[in-house]
């Protein structure tokens, strides 16, 4: 199972993974993984993905914070992430990190795995308010 990590793979490389899992498939093998629906990603729901945090342990405090931007044309949902570790009353160190999420919605999900060998079945899908697509394909 995979859940949101295949999101950190490009789009072309997806398809590549799709192909390499379904060959190491037994028949009738099923592969399952949850993946961010861009149909459902409006501005709030981006926004509120943001976080801050505060923790202290020991004598080291930790700050981080998080937000989010989207491209919903690309399907890519970028996370901006700032960290601050302070050691007692010492000049803080700095990180910064970024990293983006290929983001799909079901009709482009459903048209790769048939594409790359799966069968798939499901419930009626409601794609304007469904944050994730949790996906059960099967090898045919």
């Amino acid at each position: 199972m995979s859940f949101y990590n295949i999101g950190h793979v490009t789009k072309a490389d997806f398809e590549k993974t799709l192909r390499n899992i379904h060959e190491n498939l037994n028949d009738g093998g099923i592969y399952i993984f949850d993946i961010f629906n861009v149909d459902s990603m409006t501005d709030t729901v981006v926004a509120d993905f943001a976080y801050q945090i505060h923790k202290k342990v020991g004598d080291t405090q930790v700050l981080g914070a998080q937000c989010s931007t989207i491209d919903r044309e690309r399907g890519i949902l970028t996370s901006y992430d700032v960290l601050l570790i302070q050691k007692n009353a010492e000049k803080p160190e700095r990180f910064y990190n970024t990293f983006s999420l290929q983001i799909y919605n079901a009709t482009e999900l459903r048209a790769m795995l048939v594409k790359n060998g799966y069968s798939m079945q499901g419930e009626k899908f409601m794609e304007d308010t469904t944050q994730s697509i949790l996906t059960v394909a099967w090898k045919k």
